[in-house]
């Protein structure tokens, strides 16, 4: 049998279990914090009214944050999306242009480089609408 092929399979291996413990890790440690979050907040609510009434406040501003940073990372996804898909269909068209110089083919380039820019503007809209949200 030949061992070479052992040392590339053995480090795929590896690198794939290395992955799965750091994901499963990140989300068990996320998970303690949001238990201890909420026991702490739940022993606040327990309390007097005014620290129910504060409490309740700080988990509508949390949640507020949360959907503004969930927003931000949808706008940035699209604008970077948008461009990404722009340049690919700038590149396609060129690419064609020199494969088939003959034949309109390179306007097939048209398809990504007319979806980019649509997808960067609603990206900016999104973000347009998280700074509403957060200024609101």
């Amino acid at each position: 049998m030949n061992w070479v092929f052992l040392v590339p399979v053995a480090a795929i291996i590896g690198g794939c279990m290395i992955g799965a413990v750091a994901v499963w890790s990140e989300n068990r440690r996320r998970e303690r914090e949001e238990y201890h979050r909420n026991e702490t907040y739940q022993k606040m609510l327990d309390g007097s009214a005014e620290t129910a009434v504060t409490v309740r406040q700080l988990i509508q501003e949390e949640e507020s944050r949360r959907e503004r940073r969930r927003l931000d990372g949808q706008a940035l996804g699209l604008k970077m999306g948008g461009l990404i898909t722009t340049a690919a269909g700038v590149g396609l068209g060129v690419f064609l242009y020199f494969m088939v110089p003959d034949e309109p083919v390179w306007l097939v380039g048209l398809i990504p480089l007319l979806i980019g820019p649509v997808l960067t503007y609603y990206g900016v809209r999104v973000g347009a609408q998280a700074e509403a949200s957060g200024n609101g």
